[in-house]
């Protein structure tokens, strides 16, 4: 396996072009195997000299209303603007959370941790 790490967008290309020829690839083959690697590459180089950067939540809740050609005159209240935009009256952190990723467009954030719903419990005792 002849891998090198990405320096420059010319192997950056490269890469990218090999990787899809891979794709099909099966899990645990060598060209799997491969197509792992380069894949793990590439992410980094583009983490280096692609970062994203997340807008302000509300800047992102604006950008999402105007996407649904929503008005602040179609919620009444806040109570009705957190059922709308959230599905419950009033949101947890990470139901925001959800919301300002989704409407930024920024990655799935079910692969963000989950809270330990034992945090804060005396659990084993009576």
């Amino acid at each position: 396996m002849n891998i090198h790490p990405i320096k420059t967008e010319n192997d950056y290309r490269n890469t990218l072009q090999e990787i899809e020829g891979l794709m099909m690839a099966k899990t645990g083959s060598i060209e799997g195997d491969r197509l792992d690697v380069l894949v793990t590459l590439v992410e980094d180089y583009e983490r280096k000299h692609y970062p994203i950067d997340f807008p302000d939540p509300i800047e992102a809740i604006k950008f999402a209303m105007e996407q649904r050609s929503l008005t602040v005159k179609d919620f009444r209240g806040v109570a009705i603007f957190a059922k709308a935009c959230f599905g419950h009256p009033s949101p947890s952190k990470q139901q925001k959370l959800n919301a300002t990723t989704y409407a930024s467009g920024g990655p799935d954030s079910s692969s963000s941790p989950r809270p330990d719903p034992t945090r804060g419990r005396n659990i084993g005792s009576k």
